[in-house]
């Protein structure tokens, strides 16, 4: 069994309340140890995280990566542009609705 949740922080600390250690250099994703009966495990949901982050980067504009190089929205524009009127893709899928994904939240 599991419970998947977005990763907003409420429910990230809900998850520690319940047990759960998400450190990254440890993660247990177990949750309720003491329940009996078959285990829980926590688990983010993705697909929604990865939307979280395209809009808090299309949003702000700048993203930073790890090594805290920034990353600017407009080069996925830019790229979304040279294909369309190249008429090819570089191995993506990237479309219309990925940069103007406003429009159809």
């Amino acid at each position: 069994m599991c419970v998947t949740c977005d990763s907003p922080r409420v429910q990230l600390s809900m998850m520690k309340q319940l047990g759960a250690d998400l450190t990254p250099e440890h993660p247990d994703l177990q949750i309720c140890h003491d329940k009996p009966g078959p285990p829980i495990y926590f688990v983010h949901d993705m697909c929604h995280a990865l939307k979280l982050v395209r809009n808090g980067w299309h949003h702000h504009k700048k993203i930073k990566n790890a090594n805290n190089q920034e990353i600017d929205w407009q080069f996925i524009v830019e790229l979304y542009k040279l294909q369309s009127t190249e008429h090819l893709r570089c191995a993506n899928k990237l479309s219309y609705l990925h940069i103007y994904f406003n429009n159809v939240k």
